[in-house]
């Protein structure tokens, strides 16, 4: 809907006459509807966050890094409660962000590839015009990543991942950058499964002003308090909205609408007292990514287990030790005095300060109440191993070693040898990670990238083909080449073996190993010719060096006969004439 431009200065000076000047845009009018059921479904999802999880999370807030997590109660901008007096030491913060650093670069790095499109048929990928498509369509989604804001909330995620154990942000369609990220933080939204257990239902409470909401969503659509608000001058006041995003159940396919979406989004003030919705918007696509770091249970909403939940006894003991140092070495700098009654006036316990004393109490004056001598070394030494251990608990060492290197680009190969036990133990996290956060992400770039007409539409012979993903980041490599170790030790076996019993090597199928090592190490399968191919090579192989021994054997036979008819015996016949029983027909010389 548009409105005709009010005279009133743009800045707006209240009024209960002014109308707000939407420049030109024009807001679609969505009907009212029963907004009883919405809210229930949010208050559930809320209830069970609430009762399960959030105190685990706000307490996580507190001591690690409290501008991490938005909980209940907390209005931007005005009260959110930042309170940084638990934070004894910065440790823990900066090992969270050493981890959320590291699995950037490790697993989605702004400037080296870690992501292969694929298709389900690997024969097909061989079709010159489905390798040209595979090719563009590669380049358009790093393109897309690149110009949009997606790899900053990457790394929020792996942040809130790290510390809470369940990160999430969302991705949506841009008419600038194609593809727009929106991050959110821990306590700010609620989740729900499909029967699955993946993530399929998002719910958020968002705070906007008066002014926000307006522009956005059009003057139509807002409810009596906002419009009223707009129109006393209070832009800047605060309103409650909720977007709920779930799977739709009312689709109506053909429709162009939001109708006709597989997922349903809809925005409504939280204070309104009608039916009247803000948005209502639909997508082909989740466009949430939500991950976990690990999951008891297909029923498990929210993640568990992370480094933030491991180390978060270390983390409060730390902060313990150190706070007990500060005191000791206060204590020892600035003990506690007592004073004596014979003191004139207040005592003076700043450096170089004089206190008098009555000279007929020759002891009075002021000394220390009692004196400590505090195990500095010893409570260092325990500082220094909970850090060590928090550290552990979130990777850093791993990380650090990645990030640090003295090489420019530190190969797989020698991540593995030196971390091998921590590769172990991320292993599941990083595939679900991958599946969790990575997969969805390329793909809804992919597809919004393909409806925006930047990616070209794929050849009829794919139309319906399901991708595969093939992820060549340096974690993701390190992973598989840690397991080429027994495969590697396997065949070490095998060839000390050889030289005694040359009969080992009948039970080794050679071509099956390449394939497998060269999976491991993530080399692109184009690289490897397919069975067939290699059976045909071979048979033309073994038919030419047939051919090339038959003639080598005739040239040999010639040679021979040459030579046989050469040498003479006797008088005049040679060796060939009396193996061909025809010496007696010769002539004599």
């Amino acid at each position: 809907m548009s409105f005709e431009q009010s005279s009133t200065d743009p800045s707006f000076s209240g009024g209960p006459d002014v109308l707000p000047d939407q420049k030109g845009q024009r807001f679609e009018k969505f009907s009212e509807v029963d907004l009883r059921s919405y809210n229930l479904r949010v208050q559930t999802l809320k209830l069970e966050y609430l009762s399960k999880i959030y105190a685990q999370h706000r307490d996580l807030s507190r001591i690690i890094n409290p501008k991490r997590g938005f909980f209940e109660g907390m209005v931007p901008n005005w009260n959110q409660q930042i309170d940084y007096r638990l934070i004894m030491d910065s440790d823990p913060a900066y090992f969270a962000d050493v981890l959320s650093a590291g699995m950037m670069s490790g697993m989605s790095s702004r400037s080296q590839p870690w992501v292969k499109l694929g298709l389900s048929i690997p024969e097909l990928e061989d079709v010159e015009e489905n390798k040209e498509w595979l090719s563009q369509a590669e380049r358009g989604v790093y393109s897309i990543l690149a110009e949009s804001n997606i790899y900053d909330a990457l790394q929020n995620c792996y942040e809130e991942v790290g510390i809470f154990s369940t990160g999430a942000f969302g991705i949506y369609e841009d008419s600038k950058e194609v593809a727009r990220a929106q991050s959110y933080t821990i306590g700010e939204y609620f989740l729900g499964n499909d029967s699955g257990g993946r993530v399929n239902t998002f719910a958020r409470t968002e705070w906007k002003t008066v002014d926000n909401i307006v522009n956005k969503w059009g003057w139509e659509n807002c409810s009596s308090l906002v419009q009223n608000a707009y129109k006393k001058g209070q832009r800047d006041t605060m309103f409650q909205v909720i977007n709920l995003c779930e799977p739709n159940d009312n689709l109506i396919p053909g429709r162009q609408n939001f109708q006709g979406k597989p997922f349903r989004s809809t925005w409504w003030e939280a204070k309104a007292t009608s039916n009247k919705v803000l948005k209502c918007s639909g997508f082909n696509e989740f466009p949430i990514m939500a991950c976990r770091w690990k999951t008891v249970t297909t029923a498990d909403t929210y993640g568990c287990g992370g480094p933030g939940w491991m180390a978060k006894g270390d983390i409060k003991s730390l902060y313990r030790v150190m706070k007990d140092l500060f005191l000791a070495v206060a204590k020892v700098g600035d003990p506690p005095v007592q004073v004596s009654s014979a003191v004139e006036g207040q005592a003076n316990l700043i450096p170089g300060g004089q206190t008098r004393y009555s000279k007929e109490c020759p002891d009075g004056g002021v000394k220390p109440a009692y004196q400590i001598n505090p195990d500095i070394k010893s409570m260092m030494g325990l500082i220094d191993m909970l850090s060590k251990k928090i550290s552990s608990r979130f990777f850093a060492d791993l990380f650090m070693m990645m990030i640090g290197s003295d090489n420019r680009e530190m190969t797989a190969r020698e991540v593995v040898e030196k971390q091998k036990d921590k590769l172990l133990l991320l292993g599941p996290v990083c595939g679900r990670i991958q599946t969790d956060i990575l997969k969805p992400t390329v793909f809804r770039v992919l597809s919004i990238g393909l409806r925006m007409g930047v990616i070209p539409p794929p050849p009829p012979g794919l139309w319906g083909m399901p991708l595969k993903l093939t992820f060549i980041g340096l974690l993701a490599q390190a992973q598989k080449m840690a397991q080429t170790e027994s495969l590697e030790q396997g065949m070490r076996f095998a060839g000390s073996l050889v030289g005694v019993f040359p009969q080992v090597v009948d039970n080794i199928d050679v071509d099956e190993s390449v394939r497998q090592y060269f999976n491991s190490l993530g080399v692109d399968p184009k690289v490897l010719r397919a069975p067939d191919v290699v059976e045909r090579i071979r048979a033309a192989q073994q038919k030419a060096m047939a051919a090339q021994q038959q003639q080598a054997a005739l040239a040999q036979l010639a040679q021979t006969g040459k030579t046989l008819s050469e040498t003479q015996v006797g008088a005049g016949a040679s060796v060939l004439d009396h193996a061909l029983g025809v010496a007696d027909q010769v002539p004599q010389a």
